[in-house]
């Protein structure tokens, strides 16, 4: 008889992935980010608005202002030259899946 002993502590992610809603947290902080910038508000503002935002669009996701500043420096790092860019899209879900939104992509 084998007695194997459970792994104590937080379980090990793979490395390299990423749950899909924090994905979906960070584009939504990212883009609350940059419009919050876009209406010239400094950095601490547009971090306090971004959390904000999350907090009225999307109460049961975690967020704090260091979620915030962690998900910006990963997502909109100025020595990476490569930075994702998020834009809200207001087409329906199922409109993009079949074809039928006004893309022009």
């Amino acid at each position: 008889m084998e007695n194997a002993k459970k792994a104590r502590g937080r379980p090990k992610k793979e490395e390299g992935r990423e749950e899909f809603w924090r994905l979906v947290r960070a584009g939504m902080i990212v883009y609350a980010y940059n419009e919050a910038r876009k209406r010239k508000q400094k950095h601490s503002s547009a971090v306090r608005e971004a959390v904000a935002y999350m907090r009225q669009h999307r109460p049961d996701m975690p967020v704090s202002e260091t979620v915030v500043k962690r998900t910006l420096a990963t997502f909109r790092s100025r020595s990476d030259p490569i930075t994702l860019r998020f834009q809200r899209f207001t087409a329906p879900l199922w409109a993009v899946a079949s074809g039928e939104s006004n893309l022009d992509h």
